[in-house]
């Protein structure tokens, strides 16, 4: 369920980067805005919509609950006699491929929150600054409305 989640958040945040590079560049060099607004308005729909497009992502196993079985009447070789199999994994990683994978996806574990985090923190000044530049420019460029 996580994987599937992730995955569709990862579809929909690629989908909508594009989609809002595209809105960006036609509000800036087409100097339509209702084209523009139009676009926008489509990232903001695909964010909250499913994925339409799949992006495959690195899974990770579950491993395989071990059964031991132990009986002391039993001898050496009374077990490959039984008529009783039992069902283990004998192989969790395939390769090593496989478990550097797992392993990349471990640390990237660790380092998602923090980068978000710092994203949104630059995200957020940036909007800060432009905000406080506005205000200033208003302020500078406005008069006083005089009084009746």
């Amino acid at each position: 369920m996580t994987d599937f989640l992730f995955q569709m958040g990862l579809s929909n945040a690629f989908l909508s980067l594009a989609l809002s590079i595209v809105a960006m560049l036609v509000g800036a060099k087409a100097r339509r805005p209702h084209l523009a607004y139009i676009l926008w308005l489509l990232v903001f729909i695909k964010l909250v919509t499913p994925p339409i497009v799949k992006i495959p992502i690195v899974t990770i196993p579950s491993q395989g609950e071990t059964a031991v079985a132990s009986n002391k009447n039993l001898r050496a070789g009374a077990l490959l006699s039984n008529s009783h199999q039992l069902n283990i994994d004998e192989r969790p990683y395939t390769s090593v491929s496989s478990k550097f994978d797992i392993t990349i996806w471990y640390h990237a574990r660790v380092w998602l929150p923090p980068i978000w985090l710092l994203g949104s923190v630059v995200v957020f000044s940036f909007s800060m600054v432009r905000v406080c530049r506005f205000s200033r420019m208003l302020t500078a460029e406005s008069d006083v409305a005089p009084q009746q």
